[in-house]
């Protein structure tokens, strides 16, 4: 009964492992990787600008539940891309080490006469005997690290594969609106929105983090040349942050997104008690409109024109309208209903991202892999030589020399006909009907 048990065991395990190496099912997962590819790219992701993911809602209002729906707008954190870079691995797993046990048998095997009796570089030929030469046979191989180049790159592609898993699994993202002069605290609750793995827990930053202000540089035209922030670590560690300039706190990183705004800092006094609050305005038309909540009302802002002086103000109860305005920075009106609102200020508004990548550096590895097994298999080849100088007749001796490269083949022309040469060999190679016809190796 064992027996059987571990022979139908044996017969899963080849069945697999045929299945994981098999062509068609490696086609299939390139093709998936590049389909998911495809959607990050035309599906405006939940991580990304809000104009882009509104717009696209706008757009596509019917397509947009589907698509939430099976988990194309967050491509990267889905579970269909994990099972397809799971699948990958296992995949790249089994053909890296067959790859590894080719690669090692190669690098043991050396050379013999024989391999060389149908080289792509060949000849005999006869010279008058040298008194310095005693009857030679040696053989020769450079380049033998090449051997290792396709493992290498298999070796990268899997690490940046599985880098993308431990990305997945435990893995970080989140995203928070900030007004200049606010405080981002340490709690992770601080965040308008997380993504993280099963494995990854909430996301936070050690110390508070504080928005000090939005720099934007425009071209003559009026389109963004540049954004970048001020920010505040802690108590008094000032630093810098842009779009490709992120704030880094070991695995953790902060970065400003190209999603900005106006916003109004607006103090309302109900009963005595007196609540401010900032709102983010986005801009909706030609107008920039924020809306928010205070005192169990509906606070309505539109500013007109880019650039406003003023913002029409609109408080709502219970369905009606409690109070319209406009106020200017520094303006302050007196609610019907009893207290106060007033417009303290008038500021920008960005949109940040963070994220923690344990395995950024994994990923890295991996790129540095595929370029140094790129490297081997392109840079470098393995050459074999093989030369035997014997002992003719009448003070002659016969010579034969044959070159072995294993790729590239006609790029070896001239430094096989140097060889000959230095051997004693006159005439063109071409002529000698003796010569091989280069073909690559296999």
């Amino acid at each position: 009964m064992g027996r059987k048990k571990d022979s139908a065991l044996r017969r899963l395990q080849r069945v697999v492992l045929k299945t994981l190496r098999s062509r068609k099912l490696i086609l299939v997962e390139v093709g998936a990787i590049a389909i998911a590819g495809a959607i990050l790219t035309l599906v405006p992701q939940a991580t990304g600008p809000a104009t882009e993911t509104a717009a696209f809602e706008t757009a596509f209002p019917s397509l947009t539940p589907i698509l939430q729906a099976i988990q194309f707008d967050r491509v990267l954190w889905s579970t269909w891309f994990l099972f397809i870079l799971t699948l990958s691995c296992a995949s790249l797993a089994v053909v890296l080490n067959d790859q590894f046990r080719k690669a090692l048998k190669i690098w043991l095997r050396r050379p013999r006469p024989s391999h060389f009796a149908r080289a792509p570089y060949r000849l005999e030929f006869e010279r008058p005997a040298r008194s310095d030469t005693a009857p030679v046979e040696t053989l020769e191989r450079r380049g033998r690290i090449a051997v290792w180049g396709l493992p290498m790159l298999h070796l990268g592609l899997l690490t940046v594969v599985l880098a993308g898993v431990i990305r997945m699994l435990w893995g970080q993202d989140a995203v928070v609106d900030l007004i200049e002069g606010e405080t981002l605290p340490t709690s992770p609750t601080a965040y308008g929105a997380q993504w993280n793995g099963p494995f990854a827990g909430e996301f936070s930053f050690a110390d508070p983090i504080t928005f000090e202000e939005l720099d934007l540089d425009f071209y003559e035209s009026g389109r963004l040349r540049n954004i970048s922030g001020r920010v505040r670590v802690g108590e008094g560690i000032f630093a810098r942050v842009a779009i490709n300039e992120p704030l880094v706190f070991g695995s953790r990183q902060l970065y400003l997104s190209q999603t900005y705004g106006p916003a109004a800092i607006v103090a309302v006094e109900v009963g005595g008690v007196t609540e401010n609050i900032g709102v983010p305005m986005s801009l909706e038309g030609k107008d920039f409109v924020g809306l928010t909540f205070v005192h169990g009302m509906e606070l309505r802002l539109r500013g007109q024109g880019p650039s406003f002086g003023a913002l029409q103000v609109r408080l709502l109860k219970d369905g009606g309208l409690a109070f319209i305005g406009t106020l200017a920075p520094g303006q302050s009106a007196e609610l019907p209903t009893g207290g106060r609102i007033a417009l303290l200020d008038i500021r920008k508004w960005a949109r940040f991202n963070a994220s923690r990548d344990v395995a950024l550096w994994l990923a890295y590895t991996g790129f540095g892999l595929i370029t140094l097994g790129a490297l081997l298999l392109f840079a470098v080849v393995q050459v074999d030589t093989y030369l035997k100088v014997s002992a003719g007749e009448d003070g002659r001796e016969q010579v034969l020399v044959a070159m072995r490269p294993k790729r590239f083949v006609p790029l070896f022309k001239e430094r096989f006909e140097a060889l000959v040469q230095s051997e004693g060999h006159v005439g063109a190679l071409s002529a000698m009907a003796h010569l091989s016809t280069p073909h690559d190796e296999d």
